[in-house]
């Protein structure tokens, strides 16, 4: 059974600020797709999703091609 410390590790804190780091990438698109493109609210969450995949598949590939050396 893995412990809690063994949960936090140097991926785990990438990962997590990776995770807060996506704030400033959907807030923005959301602010652009639903105030300025005034798309509805369903296409809004589809776009700001699209973006932060399209962004964070490099970082996420770094981050868990990286896993093993923890």
């Amino acid at each position: 059974m893995k412990t809690v410390k063994s949960y936090f590790t140097k991926t785990f804190g990438k990962y997590m600020a990776k995770w807060q780091a996506g704030f400033f990438i959907t807030t923005p698109c959301m602010y652009l797709f639903t105030d300025v493109l005034e798309w509805p609210h369903w296409a809004t969450v589809i776009g700001f999703q699209c973006v932060g995949a399209i962004v964070f598949w490099p970082i996420d590939t770094y981050i868990f091609s990286k896993k093993n050396e923890d």
